[in-house]
């Protein structure tokens, strides 16, 4: 009977094993399948969009793409023209609220420079550093608990328990937000130094 037993275990275990491997085939099958899908789309997106396209189509392309992209046509076939255009993609969306777009005229061509509040390196360094400190506060503050959570749990688990929710869930988001501040102007400061490696243009033009 105990023998019956360890068999039945065995044939259980295996069969889970069975069945994790075949799950973890099928979630790889999909994703090689969502990626060919996608490449293919980007290829004829990307054609289409050397061929005048309307700004809708161009939008709503890349939208397909990115869904909660807001750019516009003019700023997506700009950042398109990079070396490295996913690249440019991802530093000017998380650096965008710094930056200030001009699209191309008869006589130029569309740039992006640091907006009006931002063009000064100095004021951009100050609002680092004040993000960074408030990170790193607000960070000290909301894990404080957990750091001290054998120490609280010496007169109470509720009070150990009730100060480390209360922190991260007051402290947490303050401290990801300002973080999230400090990356986006490193971003857009990034942003504009790759745009003057491939086209030779700073923020200069936007003064």
């Amino acid at each position: 009977m105990e023998n019956l037993d360890i068999g039945l275990k065995a044939i259980a275990l295996l069969s889970a094993l069975i069945g994790v491997f075949q799950l973890v085939r099928q979630i790889g099958g999909s994703r090689v399948v969502s990626h060919r899908s996608n490449y293919a789309f980007v290829q004829e997106y990307i054609a289409q969009t050397k061929s005048n396209p309307h700004p809708l189509l161009v939008e709503m392309g890349y939208r397909a793409i990115y869904p909660h992209s807001n750019l516009g046509a003019p700023e997506i076939l700009y950042v398109l023209s990079f070396p490295r255009p996913s690249r440019a993609f991802q530093l000017y969306q998380r650096g965008r609220e710094y930056l200030d777009f001009v699209d191309g005229v008869p006589d130029s061509s569309a740039s992006v420079g640091y907006g009006e509040s931002y063009k000064n390196g100095g004021y951009r360094s100050l609002l680092k550093a004040t993000y960074f400190i408030f990170y790193f506060v607000l960070a000290m503050i909301a894990f404080a608990p957990l750091v001290f959570f054998g120490q609280l749990l010496a007169y109470s688990w509720q009070i150990a328990g009730s100060l480390t929710i209360f922190c991260l869930v007051v402290f947490g988001p303050f401290a990801a937000l300002c973080l999230r501040r400090y990356s986006s102007v490193l971003s857009a400061e990034r942003f504009v130094d790759i745009q003057k490696e491939a086209f030779g243009k700073s923020s200069a033009t936007h003064a």
